[in-house]
């Protein structure tokens, strides 16, 4: 009776079977494992690349080609103000438009004032007067007076407020919160020690009285020796 005899394998199928594990497993390790910088756009299928397989503040700006965003790809809510454009701050509708710093109701309007004026119709000017010295007899009282900061269109009425005199419908203020209604210069006074007070002079001046510029020639001496009179005064254009 003959027995099967199992027989040593050949030198050349052990070398056939070891090449054919060896390339069976790196087939599999190539599929699992991709060497760096090998897959390049030719291997990635069209649309293959969505938003949400890029990590979160992946690209960045120097990612982006040159002029390829447009206004359609940017938030322009979520911008600041742009520092140095030519039509930012100075826009249409911005400091120099029609609703703006120099609108038709400022500057230009009538309820506005320029430096050379006239002072706009119902403003108000206020300031401080005084006048404080030693008169000798013989000698001539010194003068103080008002100047306006801004000239009136018409010279005002005058009228001096003695000291805790009661106010009047063209002087309806105080010397603490002087005050004047249209068309008059109030002097309220809170100071008088040796005189009556502030006076015009008597002729003395050839422009005695308001002018549209201010009030010259006002004496605080009524008499010889030592003398204070101090005082505020509002004047409201006519």
């Amino acid at each position: 009776m003959n027995w099967f005899k199992p027989r040593r394998p050949s030198p050349g199928l052990v070398i056939s079977l070891i090449a054919l594990f060896v390339a069976l497993g790196g087939t599999g390790y190539a599929a699992l494992s991709l060497p760096k910088n090998s897959v390049g756009t030719k291997q990635l299928k069209k649309n293959a690349v969505t938003g949400s397989k890029i990590k979160k503040n992946a690209v960045t700006s120097s990612k982006v080609k040159n002029h390829s965003l447009t206004g359609a790809d940017i938030n322009l809510g979520a911008l600041g103000t742009v520092p140095s454009a030519s039509n930012a701050g100075h826009a249409n509708a911005a400091d120099a438009a029609t609703n703006a710093g120099h609108a038709t109701a400022a500057d230009s309007a009538a309820n506005a004032t320029g430096v050379a004026g006239p002072l706009a119709s119902g403003q108000t000017l206020i300031g401080y007067v005084d006048s404080a010295g030693n008169v000798q007899p013989g000698e001539i009282a010194p003068e103080t007076s008002i100047s306006f900061q801004i000239p009136l269109a018409a010279a005002p009425a005058l009228h001096i407020i003695p000291v805790g005199g009661p106010s009047t419908g063209a002087c309806p203020g105080t010397a603490n919160n002087p005050s004047a209604a249209p068309g008059n210069l109030c002097i309220y006074e809170s100071t008088v020690v040796g005189t009556t007070g502030f006076v015009l002079p008597d002729g003395a001046n050839p422009v005695s009285g308001p002018t549209r510029f201010g009030l010259p020639g006002l004496l605080g001496a009524s008499g010889n020796g030592d003398y204070i009179a101090r005082g505020a005064w509002a004047v409201t254009a006519p």
